[in-house]
């Protein structure tokens, strides 16, 4: 299987996400955000220049460390009602991996605590 999507975000972590993980959970009717099939362009966009990058509040080092990146992504099919895209990576060895991606009216909801990334900061 290839990959959906491979994207270096500011701090030149290199992300991908599997064809694997897009079909069988972001995008699954039952288990994902079926929304995000027509927003790809929005999750690249959050990878490579997020507004905030938080650790998420489900991550479990050094087993499992994740962040979420976030963006008011103005392109999304869902800005209206949902300005922002979140995209949770797990992120092994400097690389990092697309768990899932979905819209939010809250940038920082999921997350724990500073930012490790703030745009026009670049902690």
């Amino acid at each position: 299987m290839s990959d959906i999507l491979k994207v270096k975000d500011p701090r030149g972590v290199s992300v991908y996400c599997s064809e694997n993980q897009w079909e069988r959970h972001i995008i699954n009717e039952l288990t994902g955000h079926p929304i995000m099939k027509d927003n790809v362009e929005a999750i690249i966009d959050t990878i490579r220049s997020p507004d905030n990058i938080y650790e998420s509040h489900d991550s479990d080092p050094p087993l499992d460390y994740r962040e979420i990146y976030s963006k008011e992504t103005k392109c999304a099919t869902y800005y209206g009602y949902a300005p922002h895209t979140k995209v949770v990576l797990s992120v092994v060895g400097g690389g990092g991996e697309v768990v899932t991606a979905y819209p939010s009216k809250n940038p920082i909801a999921g997350t724990k605590g500073e930012a490790i990334y703030i745009a026009n900061n670049e902690n």
